[in-house]
């Protein structure tokens, strides 16, 4: 049986992340398509705009057969370390290969790049290391030392779906026996792209649509379209007054202890939260060129959610391997694999106690927006019929 993985997010699930399940399966002549997924925050520190259930309940409609969710500790990470934890995830679930988009549209060696970084990383962790100016953020400055050491390569900061795939590639080749990688082009729209033309659009401009009450009818599947237009919709504009509050309610030695926050960050953060009555002008003032916009929301996310340091580390010593929704042929997979592997299947009082900060981050989404379901407790796995042919 072969197994192919995704790393994936669907904040929505669009016609394009339809394609590229398909083409996955296509491609890799997969039996089992799995995908790890962001729980209700996401890696570039936003919210998602609907919730976690109703992601992977779609996705398992349009071509995935088994979604698990990759735990808010992995998943509101850089890009390193957001690859190295959904990559391990993969790997135990026992994927052959990952399959990821990419909008680098010349020919790459994803694989061959990830065994140059493994067979050179003291020395790029050296020079890395050597650039201490505080206007290079980690990004430019591992592009900067990698094309030193080889200027073929391609590193374009333009490309967010390329850079991503290169930290996919590197936690790949550390691992005891790599599995295979297989790079999908994006079709039509690109990342950032922000209207919607045909039926393939962006999620960024699908989100910028439905917040600004348009259609989004002709680029998502219907079930997305009727959950978007069904409920409350979240954005980090929504969740702002719970964000503010607890930067100017939080003492500055308090706030220093939250993940990533140092006191400066600190100081900053209740300065421009005093007066930024939304977070697009909190986000604005807060922004420089040693911290980019994904650093700072990122920030956010941890303080929002109040995790400290210690919550953290705490929780990253737990293995938490959630389900959130399957096809039959992911359901027969997932009972085989219970033979060597534990699933959380359900969240009780004896689950509570080892996730903490898995249960808080999903309880604040809730109350960011009250009618979206209670995300844990009392909540299964949900087994649904598959509406593409599989293989």
């Amino acid at each position: 049986m072969k197994v192919c993985g995704l790393i994936v997010e669907y904040n929505p699930f669009h016609n394009g992340h339809a394609y590229h399940a398909q083409q996955a399966r296509d491609k890799t002549q997969a039996d089992v398509v799995i995908a790890v997924m962001s729980g209700n925050f996401l890696q570039r520190g936003e919210l998602a705009i609907t919730d976690k259930w109703t992601r992977a309940k779609i996705a398992a409609q349009y071509g995935v057969d088994l979604v698990i969710e990759l735990p808010v500790y992995h998943a509101v990470q850089p890009a390193d370390f957001f690859a190295q934890g959904a990559i391990d995830m993969l790997f135990a679930l026992g994927c052959d290969v990952v399959c990821f988009g990419t909008d680098e549209y010349d020919v790459f060696d994803y694989e061959a790049y990830g065994a140059f970084y493994q067979k050179n990383r003291p020395e790029i962790e050296k020079r890395v290391a050597a650039i201490t100016s505080p206007e290079w953020t980690y990004a430019k400055k591992m592009i900067h030392v990698l094309t030193q050491l080889d200027p073929k390569l391609n590193f374009d900061e333009t490309k967010p779906n390329h850079i991503l795939a290169l930290s996919y590639a590197k936690a790949n080749a550390a691992l005891p026996k790599p599995m295979g990688l297989v790079s999908i082009t994006r079709r039509e729209a690109q990342y950032h792209d922000e209207q919607i033309v045909g039926t393939i659009a962006s999620a960024t401009a699908i989100r910028r649509a439905v917040l600004t009450n348009q259609t989004v009818a002709t680029v998502v599947p219907v079930e997305m379209d009727q959950a978007l237009l069904s409920r409350t919709l979240i954005d980090w504009e929504r969740a702002y007054p719970f964000l503010r509050y607890r930067i100017v309610s939080t003492p500055i030695e308090i706030l220093s202890t939250y993940y990533q926050v140092n006191e400066g960050i600190a100081h900053l953060f209740v300065q421009v939260a005093t007066r930024a009555n939304s977070f697009k002008d909190f986000l604005s003032q807060a922004t420089s060129k040693s911290y980019p916009t994904s650093k700072i929301q990122r920030m956010a996310v941890y303080i929002l959610l109040g995790m400290t340091v210690n919550e953290y580390e705490e929780a990253m010593q737990t293995v938490l391997f959630r389900p959130l929704a399957y096809t039959k042929v992911g359901q027969s997979y997932l009972k085989a694999r219970k033979k060597n592997q534990v699933f959380t299947a359900r969240i009780g009082k004896k689950e509570a106690q080892h996730h903490a900060l898995y249960l808080k981050a999903d309880q604040i989404y809730q109350l960011i927006s009250p009618d979206h379901e209670e995300q844990n407790f009392g909540r299964f796995a949900l087994l649904v019929n598959s509406k593409v042919k599989s293989v």
